[in-house]
């Protein structure tokens, strides 16, 4: 399991230690099944620099704060996940990548929902390209705002 919480995983790792105990008669059925837990903010960040690992390229989408780095990291996912046989598995990225990434990323804004990993890089590019372009509207009228107000 792949954990990306916020705080340190402190629930059972056992399947057994989630399900209430059985009476004695019956303990023998009581499941004991063992989870893998990858706690993702406890990946350090030379495990992360390999670049032939898919699950580090989740752990970098997950973790990614600015658009660059999603492009890399989709970058990344694309170029590992070339082929027929990854077909399906490169789909999941792209449901996985519209519902979750950009959420993150673009609070509030309208964004595209894209069919290819491929098209995330242009999707990206363009979002961060219009961005700057109404940050910068944005700031002019401040600062023409602020102009106005001094010499009243």
């Amino acid at each position: 399991m792949l954990y990306n919480g916020r705080q340190s995983w402190t629930a059972a790792r056992d399947v057994g230690g989630r399900i209430a105990a059985l009476p004695a008669s019956r303990r023998r059925y009581h499941p004991a099944q063992r989870t893998f837990l990858l706690e993702q903010r406890a990946v350090d960040a030379a495990r992360l620099a390999d670049t032939q690992n898919t699950v580090a390229d989740i752990i970098r989408l997950e973790t990614s704060s600015v658009p660059a780095d999603v492009q890399r990291a989709v970058a990344r996912l694309a170029a590992h996940l070339q082929g027929a046989e990854c077909a399906s598995l490169r789909r999941a990225f792209v449901v996985w990548i519209n519902r979750v990434v950009p959420r993150r990323l673009m609070p509030g804004q309208e964004i595209p929902e894209v069919k290819e990993l491929q098209e995330i890089d242009t999707m990206l590019a363009e979002t961060v390209a219009e961005w700057t372009r109404q940050w910068k509207e944005h700031g002019l009228r401040h600062r023409q705002r602020g102009s106005v107000a001094s010499r009243a």
